[in-house]
């Protein structure tokens, strides 16, 4: 196989890539513009590095549920498979990882980084491979349905492919950051480099590119979602790109998953801002946690009933209503009905 000695990505900017790069780019704006308070924002963020975890690790075969995935984030007792267990709490890291490192000055993507994901993704789960190069041939896999979607090079190829991207990838392109971030996810997926963990290790590549290009959008958003809900998409995407030697329909596919939950979060961020009396009202009352997590619920649906607010929040019968109960005299919710028929609505 005959390497080039440069990175040359090929693709086309589609009419409905360029209709979703304008929606995130009218998302970013709201976003991150908004007045949010901060035990919001801290909420929202918490919401999307869950599921970011969630999903990076099911679109690889993890059996987690994402309450599961919650529980082990917060160093709770689950009982699971503890490789699976063990990836969640990886990806987790990894994440925590790259919110450390990609402000720092003069920062630059090399193979060293990329080989440090890897090994934090493969921690206590396969230490002697984790960040190194393979030494194995391998193919990428729908792990939904078993279906080979394309032969990576060879493994012998693997560090002048994996140098000429990280190359690539440092210099001033003049690019969209949302398709520089989608031929960076395209192309590790593509190299395959290690011997396991190159999926989680390609979707983290992507976050860090768009964090670095000034995209980190106060860090409320999940890359991973919308390709764990579509897995065949995403995965037909990565197989058309390989099949027709051109990025496009990988590029398409990211930038609609991208729009696609910048929109879903614009509007929750706009239904926590959008009233300054509420937020100002609600700034100046005191809530506990468990409050505070059953508010979006509130002011998504206007309601909510006892039941709904013991899920939510993993109360107990006594403490849901004890804490229902406290809400309304702070006016926050009305009460509404009697006997076993009453719900909790909430007051803008």
């Amino acid at each position: 196989m005959e390497i080039e000695l440069a990175f040359l990505p090929k693709f086309n900017i589609t009419t409905s890539t360029a209709r979703n790069l304008e929606i995130i780019a009218e998302s970013k704006g709201v976003i991150e513009n908004a007045p949010l308070l901060p035990a919001y924002e801290s909420r929202l963020r918490e919401e999307a590095r869950l599921r970011s975890v969630h999903a990076s690790i099911r679109l690889e075969g993890n059996r987690l549920e994402e309450v599961q995935v919650e529980k082990v984030l917060k160093g709770q007792n689950v009982k699971a498979w503890k490789k699976d267990i063990q990836e969640a709490k990886n990806y987790a890291k990894v994440l925590d990882f790259i919110d450390d490192i990609y402000q720092k000055r003069d920062f630059r993507i090399t193979e060293a980084l990329i080989r440090e994901i890897n090994k934090i993704i493969l921690k206590d789960i396969d230490d002697k491979n984790g960040g190194l190069y393979r030494q194995i041939p391998v193919a990428v896999q729908n792990t939904k349905t078993g279906q080979i979607i394309f032969q990576p090079p060879e493994f012998y190829d693997v560090p002048i492919l994996t140098r000429e991207l990280t190359q690539w990838l440092n210099l001033d392109k003049g690019i969209s950051p949302i398709i520089e971030s989608a031929i960076a996810h395209y192309e590790l997926v593509r190299i395959h480099p290690f011997a396991d963990g190159n999926g989680r290790s390609s979707r983290a590549l992507a976050i860090l590119v768009l964090y670095t290009r000034g995209y980190n959008i106060k860090r409320i958003f999940s890359v991973e979602d919308y390709a764990d809900e579509h897995p065949d998409d995403y995965y037909g995407a990565l197989r058309k790109s390989d099949e027709t030697n051109t990025l496009t329909p990988f590029v398409e596919f990211f930038a609609e998953a991208l729009a696609n939950e910048l929109s879903k979060v614009k509007d929750k961020v706009l239904l926590y801002s959008q009233d300054r009396k509420l937020r100002e009202k609600i700034g100046q009352v005191y809530l506990n946690e468990r409050q505070w997590k059953a508010l979006a619920t509130l002011i998504d649906k206007g309601q909510i009933e006892r039941v709904e607010y013991e899920q939510i929040t993993g109360a107990s019968t006594k403490t849901a209503e004890r804490d229902l109960k406290d809400l309304v005299e702070k006016k926050v919710v009305t009460r509404i009905g009697a006997g076993r028929k009453y719900y909790y609505k909430f007051n803008p």
